[in-house]
């Protein structure tokens, strides 16, 4: 690579990427863009080497971060004119978007936040976007493509699996006779639809979902959803959709396919034919005419910003039969708050938008929230809330045995502990809790109380 092309590079990382992130980038743009395709100047690169670039998502050294960070350089050459041939580009892009995408990371930069409620700020599909996902699932298809982008819609959504879980799937050592086997023991059903094309591809190397983030942005692009079509959206829109059934509580999306309708409650159609078979109830309806509201108000505080949060929670009339509630959603404060935290201390990294707190609902979990370090690195964080000064928490025995294992696994385990969330609130980040000696332990659940 000649000295013309690192300057290009530097230039366009210093003009809209934060600078920890530069070394990454710059490493994955010089190794698999320039030094795989043998190429010197960046004005000579052509869609041809696009399209090398993409088929090496095969190999096992490259990923789906390394490829877009050379496709976002690639993406700004050619916006900005600096390619001496650019034919192929213009089937692929519009300049319009890549110029709306480097400004949207100029602003973050500079910390200039728009305001306006635009499509660019949503971070939900709405109904009619949901609408043309559905649509586009009841196609009957031979596309390989096709297939993989309906697959990873039913994983991403349907199932809530992270993209991480999603791109470690091997068909050929996980899937058996229409159950999807994962390494964490979860066992999941797959419909009748997807299973001869899994069992065309299991054997070939059409079995890996590394590029499931390219698939399902190239959805949204083909279907022209207003939004960028993302996991991360993917996984808000799915939190946003959720209600338990009135008698199993098994958590589904708010789709009529899941459910029936029994003397007026919402149950899943598996306890209402379970329930019917029995005798033990009257009229079971469909709700295809039904309009269903849900006052799950947990999911609703997702998409609200702490200090929203806060001003609600203060404004609430305290009953003291309710406390426990109280103290709920002064957890939830607390998870919020440390969310932003990471959010805030991660922008203009590729890990931002893999933070991940709805771990919170799942208590076997051990923690709160999956974050990362700003190299990559995976930390679990248990947050600890309280609305006094107080130099005190508590933390179960599930919680200490959880961070032991993960100890001895190699991986990192915070506590968060934040104070006065009501007021002014002190966060104190505890790197391990099980040598910190700043606090000791009271009584078997356990509560930790400063030195």
């Amino acid at each position: 690579m000649d000295e013309r092309s690192k300057s290009k590079i530097k230039e366009y990382l210093n003009e809209y990427y934060s600078e920890i992130s530069h070394a990454t980038m710059r490493g994955a743009i010089e190794r698999h863009l320039f030094k795989r395709n043998h190429i010197q100047d960046y004005r000579k690169i052509t869609h041809q080497d696009y399209i090398r670039l993409k088929s090496g998502l095969r190999n096992a050294d490259f990923n789906e971060t390394a490829f877009t960070n050379c496709e976002f350089f690639i993406k700004y050459l050619y916006a900005n004119g600096e390619l001496i041939n650019d034919d192929g580009f213009k089937d692929e892009w519009f300049t319009k978007d890549i110029f709306e995408h480097f400004q949207d990371n100029k602003n973050r930069l500079q910390g200039v936040y728009k305001t306006d409620k635009t499509p660019k700020n949503r971070t939900v599909l709405n109904i009619q976007e949901l609408s043309k996902i559905k649509k586009f699932l009841d196609i009957e298809t031979e596309n390989t493509k096709t297939y993989k982008q309906q697959f990873s819609w039913f994983l991403l959504f349907e199932i809530g699996l992270s993209v991480e879980d999603v791109r470690k799937i091997k068909l050929k050592e996980t899937y058996n006779k229409g159950i999807l086997s994962l390494v964490t023991g979860r066992k999941i059903k797959i419909p009748q639809k997807f299973h001869n094309h899994i069992e065309k591809h299991k054997e070939t190397s059409q079995d890996s979902f590394k590029a499931v983030n390219i698939w399902i942005k190239d959805l949204g692009e083909s279907l022209q959803i207003d939004i960028p079509l993302k996991p991360f959206n993917i996984k808000n829109t799915r939190e946003k959709m959720l209600i338990s059934c009135s008698n199993c509580q098994q958590v589904l999306i708010r789709d009529t396919d899941n459910w029936l309708a029994i003397e007026g409650w919402l149950v899943c159609k598996e306890c209402a034919n379970e329930l019917k078979k029995k005798n033990e109830v009257g009229n079971v309806d469909s709700i295809d005419s039904f309009e269903i509201e849900t006052k799950d108000e947990m999911n609703k505080r997702v998409f609200i910003s702490y200090n929203e949060a806060k001003t609600q929670l203060l404004e609430k009339s305290i009953d003291y039969l309710k406390l426990h509630e109280f103290q709920m959603l002064i957890g939830e404060l607390g998870e919020q708050y440390v969310f932003e935290y990471e959010m805030a201390k991660l922008e203009g990294t590729i890990y931002a938008d893999r933070i991940d707190k709805s771990k919170a609902k799942v208590n076997s979990n051990g923690y709160d929230i999956l974050s990362f370090t700003t190299k990559g690195k995976k930390v679990h964080i248990e947050v600890k809330t309280t609305s006094t000064l107080k130099d005190e928490f508590y933390i179960s025995q599930h919680e200490l045995e959880v961070v032991e294992r993960m100890k001895k696994q190699g991986e990192i385990y915070k506590v968060y502990f934040v104070k006065d969330i009501l007021g002014n609130p002190q966060l104190e980040i505890i790197d391990d809790i099980l040598s910190e000696e700043n606090y000791i332990k009271k009584g078997s659940s356990w509560k930790m109380v400063k030195r």
